[in-house]
C-alpha cells in the first residue's frame, strides 16, 4: 500500500529472502528495526516488509512494530493462557485454537505443582523455578497471584495409555499413569522445588501437587482439587510442606463436615467449654506424640523433654477433656476434635 504522511508502508510477504527489488529498502534499515522485525516473526510467523524513506519514518515504524510485539506476547502468552485455564473454563475450541498458536501440547501426561509462601514470591524464587525446569519452563510455569505460583510439569516417566488389547508390562492394575517410576518421579521433583527454594532463595514453601492429567482441558478442576489440598494441609497438617490432593486422608473428611455437626462433636469431647484454640505448646507436645504412636520415652527423646514433663501434659489434656491420649482411641478421639476446632475457626464466612 502507498505511503502518505511520511507513514511507513508495510506489505505482508512469506519470506523476506524471498523478495526481490527491496535491497536498496533493507540496507537503509537499522539493525534496531531488523531485530524488532525478527522478533515479530518469531513470535506470530508473519514477516512485514517496511520501507521508510526518512529517519522519522523509520522511529514511527520501530514504535509500531514494537506495540504489535508486546500486544502479541499479552495475548499469545503461555503463562497468561495456562493462568486462565487454572481460574476458568474455556470452550474446547478456544483451547484448541490457542494451544495452536502456542505451540502447546494438548494431550500430553502432567501432573500440576502448586507452591505457596506465606509471602509474595520474590522474582529470583521465580528464576529458580525456570532454571529447575529448562526445557519446561516457557510452557510450565504458570503464575497464580503474588504467594502461589504452578508449574504444569510434563512428565518423561509417563508413556501414554496403550490401545485397546494392547499389554500393560510392568503395570498390575492396568494403568501406566500409576507405575512406581512415575509416582517416584513425581515426589522427587515436588520435594526438589521445596528443597531447592528453601536453600536457595531462602523462602519456606509449601506445595500440593496433583493426580497425573492427561489434556490440558482438565487443568481447571485439576487446579481446583490441588488447591484445596494446599488449603487442607495448611489447616489441618501445619508441620508438614508437602501435599498430594489425591490423599488428604481425614482432613479431606473433617473439611467437608457441615458447620452443625462439627460444633456437636466439640461439645461432646469438651462439654460446654469449648476453647477458642488450643495451646501451641501442648499442641506440639500431642502431635508430636501420636506421630510416635504414643510412645512415651521416644517423644520424650525427640522433644528434649523429662519423661515426667510429658506425662504432665498429657495429664493436663486428660482433665480438660476426660480423653486419656495414652489410650489409642481416646488419642484419636482428641486429635479428630483438634482437627474439627481448626476447620471452625478457619471456615468459609457464607457458612457462618
Amino acid at each position: 500500500m502507498g505511503c502518505t504522511n511520511m507513514q511507513p508502508t508495510f506489505t505482508i510477504i512469506n519470506d523476506f529472502q524471498g523478495i526481490k527489488g527491496h535491497g536498496e529498502i533493507m540496507a537503509t534499515r537499522s539493525a534496531e528495526l531488523e531485530h524488532a522485525l525478527k522478533t515479530l516473526k518469531q513470535l506470530t510467523g508473519i514477516s512485514l516488509d517496511v520501507a521508510v524513506d526518512a529517519p522519522e519514518e523509520e522511529e514511527k515504524a520501530l514504535a509500531q512494530v514494537r506495540r504489535l510485539c508486546s500486544a502479541y506476547r499479552d495475548k499469545y502468552n503461555h503463562g497468561r493462557f495456562l493462568q486462565d485455564l487454572l481460574v476458568k473454563e474455556l470452550p474446547l475450541p478456544t483451547i484448541l485454537e490457542e494451544a495452536r498458536r502456542l505451540r502447546l501440547s494438548v494431550e500430553e501426561p502432567r501432573v500440576l505443582f502448586l507452591v505457596e509462601s506465606k509471602h509474595a514470591l520474590q522474582e529470583s524464587a521465580v528464576e529458580i523455578l525456570k532454571l529447575l525446569f529448562p526445557t519446561q519452563a516457557s510452557k510450565a510455569l504458570i503464575p497464580v497471584n503474588e504467594t502461589r505460583v504452578g508449574v504444569a510439569y510434563a512428565l518423561t516417566n509417563t508413556k501414554r495409555p496403550p490401545a485397546q488389547g494392547a499389554s500393560n508390562a510392568g503395570c498390575p492394575d492396568g494403568n501406566v499413569l500409576k507405575n512406581p517410576d512415575t509416582e517416584r518421579e513425581i515426589r522427587q521433583t515436588a520435594h526438589t522445588i521445596i528443597d531447592t527454594l528453601n536453600t536457595e532463595a531462602l523462602i519456606s514453601v509449601r506445595l500440593a501437587y496433583s493426580n497425573v492429567f492427561l489434556t490440558l482441558t482438565e487443568l481447571h478442576s485439576v487446579y481446583e482439587e490441588t488447591s484445596l489440598a494446599l488449603h487442607i494441609g495448611r489447616l489441618f497438617y501445619p508441620e508438614q510442606s508437602l501435599f498430594f490432593a489425591g490423599r488428604l486422608g481425614v482432613g479431606r473428611l473433617i473439611h467437608g463436615l457441615p458447620p452443625s455437626a462439627c460444633e456437636k462433636y466439640l461439645e461432646e469431647i469438651w462439654g460446654g467449654k469449648v476453647p477458642v484454640a488450643m495451646d501451641e505448646e501442648i499442641m506440639a507436645t500431642v502431635n508430636t506424640f501420636l506421630q510416635n504412636n504414643l510412645n512415651i520415652a521416644e517423644t520424650a527423646r525427640q522433644l528434649h523433654m523429662h519423661r515426667n514433663t510429658l506425662i504432665y501434659r498429657i495429664n493436663q489434656v486428660q482433665k480438660q477433656t476426660g480423653l486419656d491420649l495414652r489410650n489409642f482411641e481416646d488419642a484419636m478421639q482428641f486429635k479428630i476434635a483438634t482437627m474439627i476446632l481448626n476447620r471452625m475457626n478457619n471456615r468459609d464466612p457464607r457458612e457462618q
